[in-house]
């Protein structure tokens, strides 16, 4: 037997999944440990986005706020200061 004659044999006594081989029995096996994988794989994903979505809320809330304390406080990176006005000249009230 050459290696053609028994890779004929093989697609026609055993089932092809993923370049491997499997019986009937097996290839149920492995189909349902497949589709059970991938359900947890895309769950892990899905945790993964949240968690950078909350992340990315939390970091754009610390800026916001940050922005609101500069500019009520007159911080030195502050365009804008309460009861005045920031020009290229420096402060001048109004």
């Amino acid at each position: 037997m050459d290696a053609q004659e028994f890779q004929k044999a093989l697609r026609e006594r055993f089932i092809e999944r993923d370049g491997m081989f499997f019986t009937a029995s097996q290839t149920v096996e492995y189909e349902e440990k497949k589709q059970r994988e991938y359900a947890e794989y895309k769950l892990e994903l899905m945790q993964k986005k949240g968690e950078r979505q909350k992340e990315r809320k939390n970091k754009n809330a610390k800026k916001v706020k940050k922005g609101v304390e500069n500019k009520v406080y007159g911080n030195k990176y502050s365009s804008t200061i309460i009861y005045g006005q920031q020009s290229q000249q420096g402060y001048r009230p109004y």
